[in-house]
């Protein structure tokens, strides 16, 4: 039998599944508590870091460390309703 973590994560969606999302499906994932606002933001800075440099679509892009902690406030408001 699995334990309640275990059935938690199989629910989660991946990183490479989010940056891939239209923002419909994006935002009923974040509904459902599929993925956080944090987690979504670090798949799609991942991304960015990951892609940008052969692409070069990106010419500004605030601090990792602030666009987070914004992520988390939008998931704290999400937690009080």
């Amino acid at each position: 039998m699995r334990g309640g973590f275990a059935m938690a994560w199989e629910r989660r969606v991946r990183p490479s599944d989010i940056v891939m999302m239209d923002g419909v499906t994006l935002a009923s994932t974040i509904r459902a508590r599929q993925a956080s606002c944090a987690e979504v933001m670090t798949a799609y800075l991942d991304h960015i870091e990951k892609i940008n440099p052969k692409v070069n679509a990106i010419v500004a892009l605030q601090d990792r460390t602030g666009l987070l902690a914004q992520a988390c406030e939008r998931d704290a408001q999400l937690s009080r309703g």
